[in-house]
């Protein structure tokens, strides 16, 4: 699976609330259209998104932006402006505190993926370096992956949870230990490999972790979604690796 183009300017934007350096940031979400070589059988659109770190306009509502974004996805579907979505991929950090008072908070986003699920049929997520997830609290049509692949609607998926960086700290792997997650994760040579942290780019501006680019250099062929650190040039080869990163963005990859 390969992504042919990304259109450079979003097709759709939505205003957020999220913390900032002691005030609140106002911002807009961009909603993009990808083009890729493959797509299942029935499957019309997949949507890749990570770091909804903010919440909706409206104070008095107040919800997560992952759980206004699953709304306005679907009223964007109903008024026919994208395909049917088939799947939700997630590269994780979803959450943001109610008051918006801490920059980089991390809290529950069950919330989040279950506004997801009951939207769309599938979702597939991996966790950020700054999400909770209540496993019990998931409806049935949620999979996260983490050192582990699934196949879904004839579409395989590998996922590993959070960066590298000091175990015991939350959802941080040792550089071995993201290692030998990764190489689970992509044992069964999937289509798409998921994960939060970001690899680091063919252009200097494409911020990453290098030991991961090193490792996907001599990976055999996967297409990458990753988050954490915002490219302004979304997309990037890796030897024989792609990598899309959906930081801050939702991407709406159809045929």
């Amino acid at each position: 699976m390969k992504i042919i183009s990304v259109e450079t300017s979003p097709f759709h934007e939505m205003p957020y609330r999220s913390s900032g350096r002691g005030e609140t940031r106002y911002n807009n979400l961009p909603f993009f259209i990808a083009k890729t070589d493959f797509l299942p059988d029935g499957v019309d659109a997949i949507v890749a998104l990570a770091d909804l770190q903010g919440r909706e306009n409206d104070a008095t509502t107040n919800r997560l932006m992952g759980v206004a974004v699953a709304d306005e996805l679907k009223t964007l579907e109903e008024l026919g402006l994208i395909p049917r979505v088939s799947m939700i991929l997630s590269a994780g950090d979803l959450y943001d505190r109610p008051e918006l008072n801490k920059l980089g908070a991390t809290g529950d986003v069950t919330d989040v993926l279950n506004a997801f699920a009951s939207n769309f049929p599938i979702v597939v997520a991996v966790n950020g370096n700054h999400d909770i997830v209540d496993a019990k609290g998931l409806v049935e049509n949620i999979t996260i992956l983490d050192g582990a692949s699934t196949t879904i609607e004839h579409l395989s998926i590998g996922g590993v949870c959070g960066i590298t960086g000091k175990e015991p700290r939350h959802q941080r792997k040792s550089p071995e230990n993201f290692r030998k997650a990764l190489i689970a994760a992509m044992a069964k040579s999937p289509l798409v490999t998921m994960m939060h942290q970001t690899p680091k780019g063919e252009l200097d501006t494409q911020i990453g972790d290098e030991s991961t680019s090193e490792f996907l250099a001599s990976s055999r062929k996967t297409l990458v979604i990753a988050g954490h650190c915002h490219w302004q040039d979304l997309l990037c080869s890796i030897g024989d690796c792609q990598v899309l990163n959906v930081d801050s963005r939702v991407v709406v990859i159809t045929k």
